[in-house]
């Protein structure tokens, strides 16, 4: 047994209650679908939460940390949600996700999206991540620059725009994906990379600030035991 694990999810025990029965029917809620870590800090608590699939315990992990040299005590992670959050089935945001979704905003995670420490997600529009994508520590998705730049015509030259990832992207450490980025099935973003416009052109290695394709019909595969997903619920 791992004691760490354990001790994490019977500290969370109360956060997870208040979570689930804030944003879920009674019915719902008592399955206890999302798990969130003691050390989240539920700082707003608005709009909406929705699961896709068929409801089951831990279909998402929120704020847990991982097995490897990070410092969990002093990452602690972030909800500070007036938008509307999306969840599928198997979705696990590690310890320092900061998650803000304005009022209007969505925020969706697909099926198996898997993302490591210090991960932010800034929502004043849309971003979207497709089933099986996973996101290594330090990233940013930012689908605003907060404050309009305006032509000499007083034309807003900086509106906000979407974020859209496809299925099975691979985000390296470091990634800033900014407003507008549309990243293709399959793609891989290399460490460090900005990705301001993106590629709609599947499986993909994009790199280099802004980001642009280096090289084409690449495949990638998750190595075990790295930003592996929730496994799948048992069938009692």
């Amino acid at each position: 047994m791992n004691f760490r694990r354990t001790w994490q999810r019977l500290a969370g025990i109360p956060k997870t209650l208040y979570f689930n029965l804030h944003y879920f029917d009674l019915r719902t809620a008592l399955r206890l679908p999302v798990l969130v870590s003691h050390r989240v800090k539920l700082l707003e608590m608005r709009g909406s939460v929705e699961l896709r699939g068929p409801i089951h315990r831990k279909m998402v992990e929120i704020g847990f940390d991982l097995p490897i040299i990070f410092d969990y005590d002093d990452t602690p992670t972030v909800w500070k949600v007036s938008g509307k959050v999306v969840f599928g089935d198997r979705v696990r945001l590690t310890h320092g996700a900061k998650i803000e979704v304005y009022p209007g905003a969505e925020l969706s995670f697909g099926d198996r999206v898997a993302a490591s420490t210090c991960v932010t997600y800034i929502a004043r529009k849309s971003i979207s991540f497709g089933a099986g994508t996973i996101i290594s520590w330090d990233t940013l998705f930012l689908d605003s620059d907060h404050h309009p730049m305006t032509d000499a015509q007083g034309n807003v030259v900086n509106p906000d725009d979407a974020i859209v990832v496809g299925n099975d992207v691979w985000f390296a450490c470091r990634v800033a994906v900014l407003r507008g980025a549309r990243i293709a099935d399959g793609c891989v973003v290399g460490a460090g990379a900005v990705v301001t416009r993106g590629t709609e052109e599947p499986r993909c290695l994009l790199m280099g600030n802004p980001a642009r394709v280096v090289r084409k019909e690449m495949n990638w595969e998750r190595r075990p035991g790295l930003a592996r997903p929730i496994p799948e619920p048992r069938q009692d």
